[in-house]
């Protein structure tokens, strides 16, 4: 079976390929090719992961130094900017041809479907929503990509899946690709990594190149008029502002399709307008594949599922209720936009902000009315927190703190000014990297917090 597994791989690759940066995707691909027994290059720049990686007999390396001869392919970290990294420039010279997690998937699982969702803001929520319905409707999916999942998980010693894909793609993975999914969603756009992308337009594209070149179908924001002025003959529109003709709208909690009223929300536990536009998302791509695949269902048992649907933990995540104060765990806000949905889901909020500044800062708020209508205090805390809170200062419309020994203190500061009724919000509209290895471990160190 490896021996056709290899001959197979090697029909695919024809050459070498070098796995750059052993984060998730980078360990997924290594398992995967020990898994059907392909040698492959390794490298990651943490010497100690590399050295521990170098005990271990379970992997078929070649080496784990960077190869002095030459690599075809490169499955290089979505993290890693291949034109910025030396190492991987000159490979590129050389002929080395970039890919992903996911296309290695692909190459293995031509058969399968590849649903891929992106947006600023949402993708988590609404990828794992859409995985969670086409599940429960008969559409036996894999829920992976940049949630923190790699594809090459789900495949087997035959390199092949019984299931197909339902995948969160970032821009970083999305300039990578190099095929075209089936459907793909668009969930929003706005500014963020300008750095990776060289400003807003390039961010933006590398999302609506890979979005518009579905081959089935895309389901876009109608009330996004960025996103939707790339819609194109494939596109299929959502809204939660306006009821549409054509496409799916949610609006006061009735659902909308081609004009007409279908079914009505109930108890769900997604809370918030933001949450809406994700529900209206993940229903446009599973009426579109139920009309494709024949799936038996009806908008009752949707609505349902949706009602049963738990919110993922570190998005407007509710934490406890103490003494009259509730606390909200919404680390994955890691820019300005982000905190803005959450801030407007609340009111009488005690709001923890900061870690590493991304290009929009706390004076992204200035100038918007419901920040000082919903917002009580604002705690700042962390790399930028003595920047914010100066900011916030200069700007004297808003009670600020400085929590100057990091987000424990930011905790304890925002207990001891907070009243009955009052909401603590953790929505940093920062990176974690000051203090965290990532907004998870940032959320969990929250909770414990709160709870201590």
């Amino acid at each position: 079976m490896k021996t056709n597994i290899k001959s197979q791989f090697n029909s695919q690759f024809n050459g070498n390929i070098l796995i750059y940066g052993l984060g998730i995707g980078g360990m997924g691909a290594l398992n995967f090719c020990s898994r059907i027994g392909i040698a492959c290059y390794a490298h990651d720049d943490n010497a100690t992961k590399m050295a521990q990686l170098s005990q271990n007999s379970k992997y078929n390396l070649a080496t784990f130094a960077l190869p002095n001869g030459k690599i075809d392919y490169i499955l290089c970290s979505p993290g890693i900017d291949p034109n910025k990294n030396s190492n991987l420039a000159n490979l590129v010279l050389q002929g080395a041809k970039i890919i992903t997690d996911i296309e290695l998937a692909k190459i293995f699982n031509p058969d399968k479907i590849f649903v891929g969702i992106t947006g600023t803001n949402g993708k988590s929520t609404t990828t794992t929503l859409t995985s969670f319905l086409l599940n429960e409707i008969g559409f036996k999916n894999n829920l992976c990509g940049n949630i923190g999942i790699c594809p090459l998980d789900f495949c087997g010693e035959d390199g092949t899946s019984q299931n197909h894909f339902v995948v969160e793609v970032s821009s970083y993975q999305a300039s990578m690709l190099n095929f075209t999914f089936n459907y793909t969603a668009f969930l929003n756009i706005t500014p963020d990594h300008a750095e990776r992308h060289g400003g807003f337009e390039g961010y933006f594209n590398a999302k609506a190149n890979f979005v518009f070149a579905s081959q089935v179908a895309n389901i876009i924001n109608f009330d996004d008029k960025k996103v939707l002025s790339r819609k194109n003959k494939k596109s299929i529109l959502f809204s939660t502002e306006c009821i549409l003709s054509q496409g799916l709208s949610i609006v006061k909690d009735n659902i909308y399709y081609n004009g007409k009223n279908i079914e009505t929300l109930s108890n769900i536990r997604l809370a918030g307008p933001h949450n809406m536009q994700n529900i209206a998302c993940s229903l446009g791509l599973i009426f579109k594949m139920e009309e494709d695949f024949n799936l038996k269902t009806n908008p009752t048992q949707l609505a349902n599922l949706i009602a049963a649907f738990a919110p993922l933990q570190h998005r407007i995540e509710f934490v406890c209720e103490k003494n009259g104060v509730k606390y909200y765990n919404d680390s994955k806000a890691t820019n300005v936009q982000s905190c803005e949905v959450a801030v407007k889901s609340f009111t009488n909020i005690v709001l923890l902000v900061g870690g590493v500044k991304k290009e929009q800062g706390i004076e992204y708020f200035f100038d918007k009315p419901f920040f000082y209508e919903n917002v009580k205090q604002v705690i700042c805390y962390g790399g930028c927190g003595e920047e914010f809170y100066n900011l916030l200062a200069k700007n004297g419309k808003m009670k600020a703190v400085l929590a100057t020994n990091g987000l424990k203190e930011a905790v304890q500061l925002a207990k001891n000014n907070a009243a009955n009724g009052n909401i603590i919000l953790l929505s940093p509209c920062c990176a974690s990297f000051d203090e965290f290895k990532n907004f998870e471990e940032r959320g969990n160190a929250f909770k414990k917090f709160v709870m201590e």
